[in-house]
């Protein structure tokens, strides 16, 4: 029986939208015979049991590095993939993808391949150098876009980049059974993690707008993120009075049922 082939994805452990990406891949290449598959996190705040528990109930194959500084998560991932020996190692997201490679280089993994889920990371000079040499030892790049291909194309980078836009099951978000928009409870939600990149204040700043025109709909937010910008928002809601408007979950199993719920998807991305 021809041995099957290991594929190991090593993604940050904030489960934001690249850990998600990685959630989706696993989960659709544990459909494949000939594949075995393990997903690394890198421990977060929000690697909480409840979202663990979510991959143990998909029947998702985990494992945890540290997140205590590099080095360590360098011989943890390193240490992790001298033992499980996977084949292929795709590295999500910045930084992990330096950290991912890097662990693949020194554990000989046959294959490495990086994804970048953003246009818009904090690559510094060193970081750039960092990238440029492990592309070297890459054998694919993947974007997320166009767009995140054109800001890679810029990097000086060795290894092909090709743009594969992120799937997406539109039979998750109600498919033909479809509540009509004016039927639905709910107004305004946006869904992201709390960044200055998102921009979730610029929605707080339009939501008070609306109500100094006697205009109040509501607003569901749905994530997590950097608690400094979660106060920020907070406080901003507090300071225009719209408590009774806006409604903040940290987070949710159920998004697609929440999207389900309201009219109209918010989003503000800030260039």
């Amino acid at each position: 029986m021809e041995k099957p082939l290991r594929v190991l994805h090593f993604v940050t452990g904030g489960f934001s939208g690249a850990t998600k990406v990685a959630i989706d891949l696993v989960e659709a290449h544990n459909q494949i015979e000939s594949t075995e598959n393990l997903l690394v996190l890198r421990r977060k705040k929000t690697t909480v049991p409840e979202k663990l528990a979510e991959l143990e109930g998909k029947d998702i194959d985990y494992k945890l590095v540290t997140s205590t500084n590099h080095l360590a998560t360098l011989h943890e991932l390193k240490k992790l993939c001298v033992q499980w020996r996977p084949d292929i190692l795709v590295a999500h997201g910045f930084p992990e993808h330096l950290l991912g490679r890097r662990a693949g280089l020194l554990a000989q993994v046959p294959c490495l391949v990086q994804v970048e889920h953003n246009s818009k990371e904090r690559y510094t000079p060193w970081k750039i150098y960092q990238t440029r040499k492990l592309s070297k030892s890459t054998a694919r790049i993947v974007a997320v876009s166009e767009g995140v291909a054109q800001v890679l194309s810029e990097q000086g980078l060795h290894a092909p980049i090709q743009a594969i836009p992120n799937g997406i099951d539109t039979t998750r978000f109600g498919g033909v059974n479809l509540a009509p928009v004016n039927e639905r409870s709910h107004d305004l939600i946006m869904v992201g993690r709390y960044a200055k990149s998102k921009d979730h204040v610029t929605l707080i700043e339009a939501l008070n707008q609306l109500k100094q025109k006697g205009i109040n709909p509501t607003l569901t937010l749905v994530g997590s993120g950097r608690k400094r910008y979660q106060r920020e928002v907070h406080d901003l809601v507090a300071r225009y009075e719209l408590h009774e408007q806006v409604t903040f979950i940290e987070y949710s199993s159920e998004v697609e049922k929440l999207l389900l719920q309201h009219k109209v998807f918010g989003g503000v991305l800030k260039s």
